[in-house]
C-alpha cells in the first residue's frame, strides 16, 4: 500500500472538490480515483500533527468542521508518527551502526510510521473512554462498546476540527509564533552567515547546527544505551558529521538549508515554515508527497536520495501512484 502525504493546501483542494466547491472537473475525477485506491487498500492518506495545527488556524468553525470530516474520512483515522518518534528511531539506528556491542537490537527503537489518531500523531497518551465500576455482559457490553467507539471517534474528529460537538467550545490554538519566528530568522540570515565561509567550514556549520537540533533526543538515547558523551565525541569531527548524515530527516534538512543558502534573496514565509518540519521528513518515509512548488524545487536541487515521488499538482497523483506501485 502506497503512503501518500498531502500538505495542508492539497487537503483543502480535495475537500473543496468533495463539497462541489471546485470548478475543476479533473480534480473531482482525481478525488474519485484516490477514494477508489483507498478503498482497495492500494494507497492511504494519513494525517500528521502539523495538519491539526494548520486546521485549527482557520477562523471559520464550519469550514474547519467540514475540512476535518473530509480528512478523517479520507484518512480513515490513520496518522503519521510524531517527529520525536522518527528521530528516536533514526538516532538508535545510527548509534547501533557505531556501537554494535553496546546498542543491542532488542533495545532499538522501532519505527511505526502509521498509527491511529491524535495520540500517534502527537506522541501523547491515547484518549480512552472508561466506564467506572461496571461489569457489563452480553448485549449491554456490546452496546457499551458501540457507544464507546462512537464517542472516541467524535473526539478524534473534534481534535482535528478544533471544536467540540459536545460543548461547542473551541480548542486553544497552539502558539508557535516564537519558534516560527526564530526559524524564519535563521533561514533569512543563513545565506549571509554561510556564503563568506569556505566550503568545508560551511558544511561544519550545517552539521553542527543539525546536531544542536537533536541534542535532547540524542542525550536520551546515549543514556538509554549507557554511552557517554566522551565515547560519542571520540568519533571525531568527521565521525560526528557522518553520524548526523546517517539520520535521514537531518540529512535532507541539511541539504535543504545548503540549497536555501545559495540564494541570498530568499526570504521565508511563515506559512511555509511547517514544510521544513513536516514535509521534509515525509519525503524520506512516504511513497508520494504532494506539496508546494518552492519546497518541491528545493528537494529536487538537493539531489539527495529520497523515497517519495514529490509532486506539486494533485492531477499527477494517480499516475504517480501507478508508477510507484509498478516500481516496487
Amino acid at each position: 500500500m502506497r503512503i501518500v502525504y498531502l500538505d495542508q493546501n492539497k487537503w483543502i483542494e480535495l475537500a473543496q472538490a468533495s463539497l462541489g466547491r471546485s470548478k475543476s472537473q479533473h480534480l473531482r475525477e482525481v478525488l474519485e480515483i484516490l477514494r477508489g485506491a483507498r478503498d482497495l487498500n492500494l494507497a492511504c492518506f494519513p494525517v500528521a500533527f502539523s495538519h491539526y495545527i494548520e486546521t485549527h488556524k482557520h477562523r471559520n468553525p464550519e469550514r474547519r468542521a467540514s475540512l476535518a470530516a473530509f480528512m478523517r474520512d479520507m484518512s480513515g483515522g490513520l496518522t503519521i508518527a510524531a517527529y520525536p518518534h522518527l528521530i528516536r528511531y533514526e538516532i538508535d539506528a545510527a548509534l547501533y551502526k557505531r556501537f554494535p556491542g553496546r546498542v543491542t537490537p532488542d533495545h532499538l527503537a522501532s519505527l511505526n510510521l502509521l498509527g491511529k489518531g491524535l495520540s500517534h500523531a502527537a506522541g501523547i497518551p491515547r484518549f480512552r473512554l472508561v466506564l467506572p465500576d461496571a461489569d457489563l455482559t452480553g448485549d449491554q457490553a456490546k452496546l457499551w462498546r458501540l457507544i464507546k467507539a462512537q464517542i472516541e471517534d467524535i473526539y478524534e474528529e473534534d481534535m482535528l476540527s478544533g471544536t467540540s460537538r459536545f460543548t461547542g467550545e473551541e480548542a486553544p490554538r497552539a502558539d508557535l509564533s516564537a519558534p516560527e519566528l526564530a526559524f524564519k530568522q535563521h533561514l533569512d540570515q543563513l545565506a549571509s552567515r554561510l556564503q563568506p565561509l569556505d566550503a568545508e567550514t560551511r558544511e561544519r556549520v550545517l552539521h553542527a547546527t543539525a546536531l544542536v537540533d537533536i541534542v535532547q533526543p540524542l542525550n536520551e538515547a546515549l543514556v538509554r544505551h549507557s554511552i557517554s558523551w566522551i565515547d560519542f565525541l571520540a568519533l571525531g569531527e568527521d565521525g560526528v558529521s557522518d553520524f548526523v548524515e546517517d539520520l535521514p530527516t537531518k540529512r535532507l534538512d541539511i541539504g535543504l538549508q545548503r540549497e536555501w543558502a545559495k540564494n541570498s534573496g530568499l526570504r521565508a514565509k511563515r506559512s511555509e515554515l511547517i514544510d521544513w518540519g513536516q514535509v521534509g521528513p515525509m519525503v524520506m518515509y512516504c511513497d508520494v508527497v504532494v506539496t508546494e512548488k518552492l519546497f518541491a524545487d528545493l528537494v529536487k536541487r538537493t539531489r539527495i536520495e529520497h523515497r517519495a515521488a514529490v509532486l506539486t499538482n494533485l492531477r499527477h497523483l494517480p499516475s504517480a501512484l501507478l508508477h510507484t506501485a509498478s516500481a516496487q
